[in-house]
């Protein structure tokens, strides 16, 4: 439990738990983060990492720079070092435009965006770091339901919704397979398709040994632990 107080519209509906999950399924090596706030999804993020022994998290956030809702970055800075995350979260002040600079074609493993999106940040996101990110590889934007589309400041601002750039983006519908969960402020989860490469089967977790039935065993004290 964090005994800080921290505001996220995630925390309602559980969607920190999902990304946990989904770090616990991929371990990720690489995982990027645009958008912290008070580092909600940073935090659970760099925990579930410090669980697999194993990856870094990049977040990048304008923290007072931006006009809007934001936190100080040495408010994050000092839950990450409070939390003991240090060696698996490293905090940076940049946009997600210029972020994406700091990493190689094909270096990314885990991409989530949650930086007050609407369709055109959609748009830019996949435009700069569509080739940054592996096959296999994860990309999570927070909203994308209609519902979503419908909130206060996307229709003060007049901005383009999230899921009609969804539906109609090039990129994401020739490269990804994705789904949004609709429960508000909803997620969309995608994953960058990859070509079918035996060499690759190890990286995915595959197992010769389960070849027959593909599956593995636990103990039923283990598996209620």
């Amino acid at each position: 439990m964090l005994e800080f107080q921290i505001q996220s519209s995630y925390i309602k509906n559980n969607y920190g738990k999902l990304i946990q999950s989904i770090i616990g399924v991929i371990k990720p090596e690489t995982c990027v983060e645009v958008g912290v706030l008070d580092g909600y999804s940073t935090v659970l993020i760099g925990l579930a990492l410090k669980t697999l022994e194993r990856g870094h998290l990049y977040a990048y956030d304008l923290f007072e720079e931006y006009e809007y809702n934001h936190q100080k970055y040495h408010e994050v800075l000092s839950r990450i070092k409070r939390l003991d995350l240090t060696n698996e979260v490293t905090l940076k002040k940049m946009d997600v435009i210029k972020a994406g600079n700091d990493f190689g074609i094909s270096s990314v493993d885990f991409l989530h965006v949650d930086i007050s999106n609407c369709g055109n940040i959609v748009h830019d996101v996949l435009e700069v770091w569509n080739e940054k990110i592996k096959p296999g590889g994860i990309l999570i934007f927070e909203g994308g339901s209609p519902l979503r589309d419908e909130i206060s400041w996307m229709k003060k601002y007049n901005k383009n919704k999230i899921f009609k750039e969804l539906k109609r983006n090039k990129i994401l519908n020739s490269q990804y397979t994705f789904v949004v969960i609709h429960q508000f402020p909803s997620m969309t989860v995608c994953s960058k398709n990859m070509e079918f490469d035996p060499r690759k089967w190890i990286d995915l977790g595959y197992d010769k040994t389960e070849k027959e039935n593909g599956s593995s065993k636990i103990s039923e004290d283990d598996l209620f632990k």
